[in-house]
């Protein structure tokens, strides 16, 4: 279907090829997309800190541009041609010991300015930023004392970043779309993020250590399925929108551990805690539905096919998992 879309689009848009540049392009999901769209025939610029990290993908219709955040204020120079679409997705401090250091997460708020100013100088018809749920966790009114959390710099400087781009946007007359996937996971992705651990402990012979309860709501996201969705959020997205990615009907944690269990250790016991997830109120609260209605595009990828793919992957690239 993206491909009848691509070749409908090419015909409208006079025979060009479509361009796409795409920062963090080295990442498990900058990675990930510049094969994808690459796949769809596009051509890509991918923005990268080290260019031999992606040596292996030697294309034609693939430029690597080195840049660190802090020369972004230059990025559009040596991109060497006009583009269609602009997704950000680099970010610095994306670990548990960097989310709540303030001056790093600051610095990704003017990089990613930065990066807008950069679509802009080269043309691009749209700037999608990729934004994070924990967004979602901000709270806007304090008033009942509640404190932010060890993640709260990040999830902030995220949210800020998603404003101050919007707002500049419009001011360029620039498109702009702001996406907040949930639970991404898949091949290629060496984080330890809950679906990383949950699926490497089972394989190790032993449930994971299970810290809230199982009606708790939740949702892990595909890599195939986020691919499609950004795709769909380049191209048809309403412009000034916000996206949630992730699914129409999120399931429970009690779910998606159970399903895991079943497909790689049948026989390992389950116990779920009672500690309450924060995020579970806030996936209440966002329209899981935006993106279908305007695009057409759903996540559909079948979970049980998306666990052993990503269990096969874990098999030969292991975590080092804590004791």
């Amino acid at each position: 279907m993206l491909l009848l879309r691509y070749f409908i689009l090419q015909i409208l848009w006079g025979g060009s090829m479509i361009r796409a540049v795409i920062t963090g392009g080295s990442g498990f999901i900058g990675q990930a997309l510049t094969i994808h769209l690459l796949s769809l025939g596009w051509a890509v610029t991918a923005v990268v800190r080290k260019a031999e990290k992606l040596a292996h993908l030697k294309r034609q219709e693939l430029e690597v541009v080195e840049a660190d955040l802090s020369h972004y204020n230059s990025l559009s120079n040596p991109i060497a041609h006009k583009a269609d679409y602009f997704f950000h997705l680099a970010w610095d401090g994306l670990t548990p010991e960097t989310y709540s250091e303030q001056g790093r997460q600051l610095e990704n708020v003017s990089a990613s300015l930065q990066a807008l100013e950069a679509a802009n100088a080269l043309s691009c018809r749209k700037f999608i930023f990729l934004g994070s749920a924990y967004e979602l966790q901000v709270p806007c009114d304090t008033s009942n004392g509640a404190l932010p959390s060890a993640r709260a710099p990040y999830a902030i400087a995220k949210l800020c970043a998603a404003q101050m781009c919007l707002h500049r946007s419009q001011q360029l007359d620039l498109q702009f779309n702001h996406v907040l996937p949930t639970g991404v996971f898949g091949p290629g992705d060496r984080s330890h993020r809950a679906p990383n651990t949950v699926i490497s402990a089972f394989l190790s012979g032993k449930a994971p250590a299970q810290l809230i309860s199982a009606d708790t709501p939740q949702d892990w996201l595909y890599i195939k399925d986020l691919l499609r969705m950004l795709t769909a959020v380049a191209q048809q997205g309403r412009p000034y929108r916000s996206y949630y990615l992730g699914h129409t009907v999120p399931t429970t944690f009690g779910n998606i551990i159970t399903t895991i269990r079943d497909l790689l250790l049948p026989e390992a016991p389950l116990q779920f805690g009672t500690m309450p997830d924060p995020t579970a109120a806030t996936l209440r609260e966002i329209s899981h539905t935006a993106l279908l209605e305007d695009t057409g595009v759903k996540a559909d990828y079948p979970f049980d096919q998306a666990i052993l793919e990503t269990a096969s992957y874990l098999r030969s690239h292991p975590l080092e998992l804590s004791a």
